[in-house]
């Protein structure tokens, strides 16, 4: 009987093959024909940042690589090397021609330096009489940085010599996975079981095609659990469990220190799986492309397993809250059920999180509104995943705006009107109200003794419902307040006789205080009309002090109030303001142009008066308004009695010469309206009197 052997010519394989450090060797095969071996795939390297590579196979006319029952080609790739996540595909790329491609999407590197990279099992026809040639071409590394490092091709040359080879051997070794029951929902394990009588196994492969809606549980750092058997694996072992392709997983064992599985029998390996809730039929898998090798590297290809996966369906879970239970918004936090009757976990989850949140199974309320609370869990072997929703209605809390009782006397303006909360919860404060109510009362400034209503009303808040309670206002009877005709009406008060004025005027008031005792200290407030303006003395005093009864003052000041109000605060020293009627201080102001005729009160409040040693005196009244009135000025009406007569004729031409006079208007006897009153306007005044103008006949001037 022929045998093919694969003649290398090393020195030749050296110097084609080595470039950047890489050499690429096929080991030697011995193979009768008709009959099956490995071609053997070798790399020795310097560099260790390898992780891809790429090479096409041209296999020999006569030598095939053998296919799975499935149609991909069968391949074991030395797990040794390939620790680490790599993707490894063996495929027809022409006629007799196999690609080869591996890389790694994590960046895994190539392990060792030196040794087998990849096997092929290959298949040789019983016609082969001659030596074959077959070569390895296109052969490509590339490293972490993508950088590709290109080999020369390689060639090997197959020949047919004698001897015995042992032919790879099918049986001898059983592999098995029990019966798979498992509730929709659930997890369990994946027992794969293996038989043997050999006792000098050292490595297996195997590719696992799960049933759709079933999965292999992950560790955190993204890796397949599994629990590989220790007793049958008592040794230096290798083991990964890694993604082949959608659905399907590859295991890869070996030792590096040609250690061997222990035991004829029993479990090898078991995977931790998860079944979708969805499942609800019988699922199909499969275990392919079994394949154990030898301390003599002698392969042992296992036909494939298949086994069905039963989807029992489980027992349902209860939960006893039938429903939650009324909560407003205020309430304390509630504690839900943490499992089910049946001792499982649940999961609890709120839509709104604005109305409620959960932390574990503590529900607390965040504000009023509805939100559907969830209660889940995923189930397990024994018991179907459990969902069960509640509708939740937080009502809002209710909120008392009470408007404060308030009181003020007749006359006075309204006091600030407030209002009082009752009910806030959580420590709440009104500063929570979207809009803060709005207080308003029907009483006036000028409204009657008696009692009026204060309401509040407008608040808003998401998270309170508000009721609103009305107060009262009570006005009083003021202080008397005696407009003063006839200073015989007064006791003892401040004030000012009535006077009157012309518009642009600039008029001197005479401030009067009529007591029965002496006083010490004197305080007021002098409210003027609008248009009038107090104009400062020349010791730039608001308030000049009178000295016809009042000597000497140590402490004498005035000052606009911010109600506008003139107050005047003074004290005497060793001599008091005698008992008496009189002047006390005076105050000039000037009286707006724009003024309007007619009559404005003149009003003192605030009077205050002290005897010697402090002792009150109180005023009779403590209010007293006088008549201003105003008048707007009669062009040569100089005296201002309101008619232009003789007396006017003489009073201009008294000022003409210098003659000082009371009562007369200059702007009034400035007829031309030039600023000056001289012969122009001594003229024109004439004319008035003697013609009824005052362009007469001698004249052709008018009144400005």
């Amino acid at each position: 009987m022929y045998k093919l052997r694969t003649i290398l010519t090393w020195g030749l394989l050296l110097a084609a093959a080595h470039v950047m450090g890489y050499t690429i060797t096929v080991s030697p095969i011995e193979i009768e024909a008709g009959q099956s071996t490995n071609l053997i795939i070798n790399l020795n390297n310097t560099e260790t940042n390898l992780t891809a590579y790429q090479m096409f196979i041209d296999l020999p006319e006569g030598v095939t690589v053998q296919k799975k029952a499935n149609g991909k080609y069968k391949f074991t790739a030395n797990a040794d090397r390939h620790d680490g996540n790599f993707t490894i595909s063996v495929q027809d790329e022409a006629a007799g021609r196999i690609l080869i491609a591996c890389f790694s999407a994590d960046k895994d590197v190539l392990t060792g330096t030196s040794g087998e990279l990849i096997r092929l099992p290959v298949d040789v026809a019983s016609t082969v009489t001659t030596s074959l040639q077959g070569s390895i071409e296109g052969i490509e590394f590339s490293d972490i940085n993508n950088q590709a490092h290109n080999i020369s091709d390689v060639n090997f040359t197959m020949t047919m010599e004698g001897g015995e080879i042992p032919p790879v051997i099918t049986g001898d070794v059983t592999v098995s996975v029990p019966d798979v029951a498992i509730t929709a929902g659930g997890s369990t394990d994946l027992v794969i079981n293996m038989q043997t009588e050999l006792t000098n196994l050292t490595a297996y492969q195997m590719f696992i095609d799960l049933p759709e809606g079933v999965t292999v549980q992950k560790k955190a750092n993204g890796k397949y659990k599994f629990t590989a058997n220790a007793d049958r694996h008592d040794g230096n072992f290798t083991i990964s469990v890694q993604d082949e392709a959608a659905g399907r997983i590859l295991i890869a064992c070996f030792s590096a220190d040609k250690d061997v599985l222990v035991g004829t029998s029993g479990e090898l390996i078991r995977l931790p799986i998860d079944v979708a809730s969805t499942v609800t039929t019988s699922l199909q898998g499969s275990i392919e492309g079994i394949e154990f090798s030898d301390v003599n590297n002698q392969p042992y290809n296992i036909s494939d397993v298949d086994f069905t996966m039963t989807v029992e369906e489980g027992d349902a879970q209860t939960l006893a809250l039938a429903s939650l239970p009324a909560m407003t918004y205020g309430n304390a936090a509630y504690t839900l059920p943490a499992t089910t009757a049946e001792n499982l976990t649940l999961t609890w989850t709120s839509s709104n999180t604005a109305v409620v949140t959960i932390s574990g199974n503590v529900l607390t309320i965040k504000g009023a509104g509805t939100a559907t609370i969830t209660a889940t869990n995923e189930g397990n072997n024994d018991y179907l995943p459990f969902s069960k929703e509640y509708t939740l209605t937080v009502a809002k809390a209710a909120l008392t705006i009470t408007a404060d009782d308030k009181s003020k006397q007749q006359g006075e303006a309204n006091p600030e009107l407030t209002v009082s909360y009752s009910s806030f919860v959580y420590d709440e404060d009104a500063s929570v109200l979207t809009t803060q109510p709005t207080v308003t009362t029907t009483a006036t400034t000028d409204s009657p003794a008696g009692t009026y209503p204060i309401t509040a009303s407008g608040a808003a808040s998401a998270n309170y419902d508000i009721t609103y309670v009305s107060g009262t206002l009570t006005v009083t009877e003021g202080p008397v307040v005696i407009e003063v005709t006839d200073i015989s009406q007064l006791d003892n008060a401040i004030y000012i006789e009535p006077v009157e004025a012309f518009c642009g005027d600039q008029k001197v008031l005479s401030i009067k205080m009529k007591n029965n005792v002496a006083i010490q200290t004197i305080q007021f407030d002098l409210y003027l009309p609008e248009g009038l303006t107090v104009v400062a003395n020349e010791d730039d005093e608001l308030i000049t002090a009178s000295k016809e009864r009042i000597r000497k003052f140590n402490y004498f000041n005035s000052s606009i109030q911010s109600d506008g109000a003139l107050r005047l605060l003074a004290q005497a020293t060793t001599t008091n303001v005698p008992a008496g009627d009189g002047e006390i201080c005076t105050i000039t102001v000037n009286v707006s142009e724009d003024m309007e005729e007619g009559d404005y009160p003149l009003v003192f409040k605030g009077i205050r008066m002290t005897e010697q040693n402090n002792t009150n005196y109180a005023p009779n009244p403590n209010i007293v308004q006088t008549k201003l009135t105003i008048f707007s000025y009669i062009l040569g009406d100089a005296n201002g009695d309101r008619d232009v007569d003789a007396i006017d004729f003489n009073m201009i031409a008294n000022d003409i010469l210098g003659y000082s006079q009371s009562d007369f208007n200059k702007r009034a006897a400035d007829i031309n309206g030039d600023g000056d009153v001289d012969a122009i306007d001594f003229n024109m005044i004439a004319n008035k009197i003697l013609y009824g103008s005052f362009s007469g006949i001698q004249s052709s001037m008018e009144p400005m």
